[in-house]
């Protein structure tokens, strides 16, 4: 009964899926992406993402000098206060197209 309260109130939500890809692209809100002819996952993805990790692992194991990507500077972000709600138009504009890709699956 605490669960179904919670679906009601918004605080808790459940989503049906097929494959752990879909369990990815709702916890992460960004497609885990496909697979070119080149063998390489589309951009801004998980799964690029985890390739571009493991391939970094492989160089460091084979001995390669590597050197680590500077670290990004951080955009100036709204500060949402507490009593504030967030709203789809407070998320980054990238963050908000993947959002409505996953809920036209």
């Amino acid at each position: 009964q605490d669960v179904i309260d919670a679906v009601r109130m918004g605080q808790f939500h459940i989503h049906a899926i097929d494959t752990i890809d879909q369990a990815l692209e709702i916890l992460m809100a960004r497609p885990v992406g496909t697979l070119d002819k080149k063998g390489k996952y589309s951009k801004h993805s998980i799964y690029a993402a985890v390739m571009e990790q493991l391939e970094y692992w492989q160089a460091i194991e084979d001995g390669a000098e590597v050197e680590e990507e500077p670290k990004k500077k951080k955009k100036n972000k709204k500060k949402i206060k507490k009593h504030e709600e967030l709203t789809a138009d407070d998320l980054p504009q990238e963050t908000q197209e993947e959002v409505a890709t996953l809920k036209q699956k």
